[in-house]
């Protein structure tokens, strides 16, 4: 598979914010672990740089590991048991507001990206009334943009619809299929 200049320009950004964070040393690869929440687009990069090698001719071993949701993924930054974590930035803000020792160093996507997905039966962003939700965490960005997007066509939360948090993109795709409208 041939790279593309802006997809190889951001996996060399990422290899080196990782260079910058965690320097590597003369003799062995240093091991960076880097936490994502599920494998989308977003985090083409970090799968770029391995796969690619910009990792390695860095001295860096960048081990990508799955965490199911952005709420786990930032505690499991916190923690100490992934190094770097590709999150909504609005994640990183909210522990920092609780006291976390966290910084964002640098982003993946210049521009939000998301895409409301629904069953079938839904044409118009006005058909959600009554119905429920499932987003992968209930502070996220994405989340308040969804929450501003519906306000845009008059839907308020718990009047109109409600949300729940249901985990990453592939379980957040399987639910509509059981999805019924909520009863008013």
């Amino acid at each position: 598979m041939k790279l593309n200049a802006p997809l190889k320009l951001t996996g060399m950004l990422l290899t080196g914010i990782l260079a910058l964070v965690c320097p590597s040393s003369a003799h062995a690869a240093d091991r960076v672990i880097i936490g994502n929440v599920s494998r989308t687009v977003e985090q083409l990069p970090n799968y770029a740089a391995t796969d690619k090698g910009f990792f390695a001719q860095e001295g860096i071993q960048g081990d990508v590991v799955l965490i199911g949701s952005t709420d786990t993924l930032v505690q499991a930054l916190i923690a100490g048991q992934v190094h770097v974590a590709i999150v909504d930035p609005s994640a990183a803000i909210n522990a920092v507001e609780r006291g976390a020792a966290l910084k964002i160093i640098g982003g993946t996507v210049p521009i939000a990206a998301y895409t409301l997905v629904g069953c079938p039966k839904y044409k118009t962003i006005k058909e959600l009334n009554g119905t429920t939700l499932g987003v992968v965490s209930l502070v996220s960005g994405s989340t308040i943009f969804l929450r501003e997007m519906l306000k845009t066509q008059g839907l308020e939360l718990n009047r109109d619809y409600t949300i729940i948090q249901n985990g990453p993109t592939v379980q957040r795709l399987a639910s509509p299929k059981a999805a019924t409208p909520r009863r008013r």
